[in-house]
């Protein structure tokens, strides 16, 4: 389904909004590149939450 016009309208226009999943992508890449989460390790979904809020 569409946004109506005036939606659209208001919308900004030029750098978009970063999907949650970018940002939970990029934390994890992160944790990783830091040695914070170590090879092996199973990512737990509510931590993972817990730390990004």
């Amino acid at each position: 389904m569409n946004a109506p016009a005036s939606a659209r309208a208001a919308r900004p226009r030029g750098r978009r909004r970063s999907q949650l999943s970018d940002e939970v992508a990029q934390h994890l890449r992160e944790a990783i590149m830091t040695g914070t989460l170590r090879p092996g390790t199973f990512i737990r979904l509510d931590e993972t939450a817990a730390q990004l809020g």
